[in-house]
């Protein structure tokens, strides 16, 4: 670790990439240097051996739960490697648990686009749609899911997804509004003479 910051301190961060390797071998549940060691090769160039560094970390934060780490990694994972969709719905999925629909719905638009049929992809998008109060959008996701299961021939599936998009939908709202109800005055005492 002292090697590697005279390394880059003088400039050389190239230098560091083999004793990182070296490092890694050695104790390779130590997350952090391999993300080092990842970012070094993505800097200098080895592009694929950051990716499966990356992968391999990743994969660690998941196993030891530490979601934010695995948060952190998986981003740049994609940054590397934008068409890794099932890596992109899975962060998807990770930032609906936080109750981060914003982010999820950035992740999720990448896989949509490569597949807008894809089921979980769907119920994910269904999800962030509703977490952000999007229902109409949200039901119109659940239609078409009801749709893709109902060509499916899977009918309970269909009338399930209908009934989410009905339930989402609310009632029928009338163009003009409701008046507000009028107030009863309270009956006037009279005096007795």
């Amino acid at each position: 670790r002292h090697v590697c910051k005279i390394y880059e301190d003088s400039g050389r961060a190239a230098h560091c990439i083999p004793v990182l390797r070296t490092i890694v071998s050695l104790v390779p549940q130590q997350i952090v240097y391999r993300v080092k060691l990842a970012e070094l090769c993505a800097q200098y160039g080895a592009v694929e051996e950051a990716k499966r560094e990356l992968q391999v970390a990743a994969k660690g934060t998941k196993v030891h739960e530490q979601l934010d780490d695995f948060i952190r990694v998986s981003e740049r994972i994609l940054q590397l490697d934008p068409s890794q969709i099932y890596l992109a719905r899975e962060l998807g999925n990770f930032y609906l648990q936080q109750k981060r629909p914003t982010e999820a719905l950035k992740k999720l638009h990448v896989c949509f686009s490569a597949n807008p049929k894809d089921v979980p992809t769907l119920t994910l998008l269904a999800t962030a749609f509703e977490q952000i109060g999007e229902l109409p959008r949200a039901a119109q996701v659940y239609r078409e899911l009801a749709t893709i299961h109902q060509d499916l021939g899977q009918h309970k599936a269909h009338q399930v997804f209908m009934a989410r998009a009905s339930d989402l939908a609310g009632p029928q709202k009338t163009s003009t509004p409701t008046p507000p109800p009028i107030p009863i005055r309270p009956a006037i005492p009279v005096k007795p003479k």
